[in-house]
Order: C-alpha cells, then sequence, then structure tokens
C-alpha cells in the first residue's frame, strides 16, 4: 500500500493491491490483482496530473475512471474503474498478468468529468429501471460512446481506408470519423477523389506507431499509450501535419514538463525549428538557469556550432540572471 500525490495539489489517494500476491521465484505465475483508491484529501484548486496520461482537472467535479498501468516497464494496460457507492473508493475489475517474481507497477491516472448538482435534471429510469439523473446516464453514455469508438479502430472493423507505410505495414481507418476530425483528411477524402476512390493512402517520413498514436487519439482522444520524450515530438510533428489541434496541445503541455538538463539544448533547437515560442522560452530560461553545468555538455558545443543565434540568446538570458 502507497500514497499516489498530484504534483503542486492537495489531491491524494492511498493506493493498494488485493488478491493473490504468491509467487514462486523459480518460474513464471499468473497472479490475479485488484486495484483500490482511496481518497486522501482533496482541493478545489486546478491541478495537472504527472505521468503520460495528463489531465488538468478540478478536482471537485472529476473522479477517477481508469488507470494506465505499465507491468514490469514493459506490458501496458488501462484498467476501468468503478466507485463503490457512498465511499470515496475506486476499485478496478481483477486481471490477471504473467510476472517472474516480484512486479513492479507504474501508475498513471484518468479522470472523467462528473457533473455537480447544480447541472442534475430530473430523473430518468436505466435498463434496469434504477432512477438515475439524466445527466449522470448521459455522462454515463457519452463515455460508453467513445470507448465502442475506439474499439472500432483497435479491432480494425469495417475500414473504408487504408494507410501504407515504407515496411510495407498497414493501418485501416474510416473516412468519415477523420474527416471530422482533421481538415487535412478532410480535403484528402473529399476534395482529392482519387485518395477516396482507390481506398489506399501512402505515408512517407512517418514511423507506423506514430502514425498508429494519432489515429487512436482521433477516435478516442488520448493516446494508445502514455506520452514519453521517445514519441512526443514525432507525434506533434504528425498532429502538426494533419491538424489536430487538442493533440498538439497535448504535446506542448507534456514537453513543457518534461525539460531538464539531459534534454534542454535539443528541446531549445526543436522548439525553435518550430517556431514553438513557448517551449523554446521554458528551454532558454532553464539553460540559462543551469548554464554552468549545461555548458560544458556537447549538446551545447554542438548548439554553438550550428545554431550560433541560440546560444547567443542563451548568454543574454544568463547575464540577465
Amino acid at each position: 500500500m502507497f500514497e499516489l500525490n498530484t504534483p503542486g495539489s492537495n489531491f491524494s489517494f492511498k493506493v493498494s493491491f488485493t488478491h493473490g500476491f504468491q509467487f514462486n521465484f523459480l518460474s513464471f505465475n499468473t497472479v490475479c490483482i485488484e486495484l483500490r483508491l482511496s481518497l486522501i484529501k482533496c482541493s478545489s484548486n486546478i491541478s495537472s496530473l504527472c505521468g503520460g496520461k495528463d489531465a488538468i482537472f478540478i478536482c471537485d467535479n472529476n473522479v477517477p475512471c481508469s488507470v494506465w498501468v505499465t507491468i514490469n516497464n514493459n506490458e501496458e494496460r488501462r484498467i476501468n474503474l468503478g466507485k463503490a457507492v457512498g465511499l470515496d473508493e475506486w476499485t478496478s475489475g481483477k486481471f490477471s498478468i504473467k510476472t517472474f517474481g516480484n512486479p513492479t507497477f507504474h501508475l498513471w491516472l484518468q479522470f472523467a468529468k462528473q457533473l455537480t448538482d447544480t447541472q442534475q435534471t430530473p430523473l430518468a429510469e436505466d435498463k434496469d429501471n434504477v432512477k438515475v439523473p439524466k445527466s449522470k446516464e448521459f455522462c454515463r453514455g457519452k463515455l460508453i460512446a467513445l470507448e465502442q469508438l475506439e474499439k472500432v479502430f483497435v479491432e480494425q472493423t469495417n475500414c473504408d481506408v487504408e494507410f501504407l507505410f515504407e515496411d510495407e505495414e498497414k493501418i485501416g481507418g474510416h473516412i468519415s470519423i477523420l474527416a471530422a476530425r482533421s481538415p487535412v483528411f478532410y480535403a484528402m477524402f473529399y476534395h482529392n477523389l482519387q485518395e477516396s476512390e482507390r481506398g489506399k493512402v501512402f505515408v512517407q517520413d512517418i514511423r507506423p506507431q506514430i502514425f498508429k498514436e494519432m489515429l487512436h487519439y482521433i477516435y478516442s482522444g488520448q493516446t494508445l499509450a502514455p506520452l514519453t520524450d521517445a514519441i512526443t515530438q514525432p507525434l506533434f510533428v504528425v498532429s502538426d501535419k494533419y491538424d489536430i489541434e487538442d493533440l498538439k496541445e497535448k504535446c506542448v503541455r507534456y514537453l513543457l514538463r518534461s525539460v531538464r538538463k539531459s534534454n534542454a539544448v535539443d528541446l531549445l533547437v526543436w522548439a525553435n525549428l518550430h517556431s514553438l515560442e513557448k517551449i523554446q522560452e521554458a528551454a532558454l530560461d532553464f539553460v540559462a538557469g543551469n548554464f554552468k553545468t549545461i555548458c560544458h555538455s556537447n549538446e551545447w558545443e554542438n548548439l554553438m556550432k550550428n545554431y550560433p543565434e541560440l546560444g547567443f540568446l542563451v548568454t543574454q538570458r544568463y547575464a540577465a540572471v
């Protein structure tokens, strides 16, 4: 059992695992697990969750709906959570993992908006004849619809367009959904009739996994896996190419939180090349603030050789600190 905090806020959970931690340290075992979250404290301040599944939320109006679990730094899963009646607790269903010895976990919480009492409307009967507020019924229905739409993409059901890559990998999609979410796809399928009629689009200079992450976001509003340094920059580039504004904003928020000594110089160059002023300013401030250490790195040497104008901006900022 341990406590899970959101940095900079008073929003905390106690996390516990139950059901079946019996290991044979000489072989793989199937372990049945149930995850339980218990709310310890909560403020009404707007806070931002750490980790890949970033979400800005007002704690009073949002509740955990699922948790992303990375098991043994390898297997990734999204586990749905259900709220216990009358308690500030959320539990997952039982799920099984195969592990060798003691498993390790990384958790990313995902929140969904819960409507307040002032937003409630008259009661309606659900399929079990239980009286529930229509607004809550709508919220639940909306989440179910999103999950089903995500399933259509993940299972590649009834696709009417196919994206082809240089390594011969193929990813299917649905023209009407893609066109609704991207002006670029709309022009591609409804103005360029050849693409629409053939039902095949050749994709160059984009890795299949990055393209798949973008498509998954189009269908579900979230990436297939938590954002990492390795995928966020190329994911921004592809979302910019296809004009997915909300995904671009998600990538920018992640990168703003991820500036550190090991990547600040490279991030400064990348932000400058893509005209991302917020990230460039954040990287400039960080490099200037840690200049005595960073100026001895290979990254700084390469910056001064290839982008002297950025080096000049950093030294200016350092002199003003």
